[in-house]
């Protein structure tokens, strides 16, 4: 099943995540509210990152804020807020009637290519996107702007960046904050856990709007990485495409990045049958001096070991 095979928005129910193809019954996908319970985030993760399941907790509630619904003509996918700019004083007849005027923030909001209806050359009128945000649980808040496509110098053809721009303070201050707290979080946690290498110890953490319904969190190992893209076992869905995969373990060197879809292998099973097995794919849509910092920091800690290395061998030869 390809994912760029978007949901439409008329076709949004949660009885698809029952009925669901490729993930039947969505038994991997956790609500929002299963996250923030940490016995149950607990068993979601792998047992050497649930000393920190407060933190992971935190990161996921701020990661879900970020993320964004994106409907386009007839399509549903997912975004996430890269960045939030201010702008001048907000034109918006609502601002001009109030007593004092709110200042526009404006949100640069990553997604896959394919989630956006591309204009039809004999259509008069090209169609709308809009970007829905907090549509987390049974009761959603559901506060929609219209955006609009940026653009931007990325080499990457898979992603793209939408513009919406918000003048309400209490939707902007909310996102400031989570941004700030998830940034620090993130930060911090891949720090943490930047000497794992094994593959079954690196985590993919993505939370998206499979089948154009409310937010679902899937957590899975990442099974590789390079400079193009990373592959990782999260389950995703139709509707996922556009979400930002949050990669913790190892050295990290290809975010921030977008879920576009999935790979199919070949699995030889035990009864000697063939089966298609996906593998999610991230598009990455790295700047050089996002890499070169990576590289940076890698060679610092690759120097400050043999430093290690050298301190103790140089101890152990005094010793004698």
């Amino acid at each position: 099943m390809d994912e760029d095979q978007l949901p439409t928005k008329e076709k949004v129910d949660e009885d698809l995540l029952k009925e669901c193809e490729k993930n039947p019954g969505h038994r991997k996908f956790l609500s929002l509210e299963q996250c923030l319970n940490e016995y149950e985030l607990s068993s979601n993760l792998p047992e050497h990152y649930r000393k920190n399941v407060d933190k992971f907790k935190e990161l996921i509630k701020h990661q879900a804020d970020l993320t964004v619904q994106i409907v386009s003509g007839d399509k549903v996918g997912t975004g996430f807020v890269q960045k939030i700019d201010s702008s001048e004083i907000c034109q918006c007849q609502s601002c001009k009637n109030s007593d004092s005027s709110n200042i526009l923030k404006v949100l640069q909001i990553s997604t896959a290519a394919h989630v956006l209806t591309e204009p039809h050359p004999d259509d008069q009128e090209k169609p709308t996107t809009t970007c829905i945000f907090f549509n987390d649980s049974k009761d959603p808040e559901n506060i929609e702007f219209d955006a609009e496509k940026l653009v931007k110098s990325y080499e990457s053809k898979e992603t793209i960046y939408l513009k919406c721009n918000i003048c309400r303070t209490d939707i902007t201050v909310r996102l400031q904050n989570s941004f700030e707290r998830f940034t620090e979080l993130l930060k911090t946690l891949q720090y943490t856990y930047r000497m794992r290498k094994n593959s079954e110890e690196l985590l993919v953490i993505i939370v998206s709007h499979p089948h154009g319904g409310r937010k679902r969190v899937t957590i899975g190992p990442r099974v590789e990485t390079n400079h193009n893209n990373a592959q990782y076992e999260a389950a995703t869905c139709r509707g996922s495409s556009g979400a930002f995969p949050v990669q913790i373990g190892g050295l990290v060197q290809n975010q921030p990045s977008v879920h576009v879809g999935c790979i199919k292998k070949g699995t030889e099973m035990n009864n000697k049958e063939q089966r298609d097995e996906c593998i999610n794919v991230s598009d990455v849509f790295i700047e050089k001096k996002i890499l070169a910092k990576s590289i940076y920091h890698r060679c610092i800690d690759n120097l400050k070991r043999l430093l290690s290395r050298l301190l103790e061998n140089f101890q152990a030869v005094g010793a004698c």
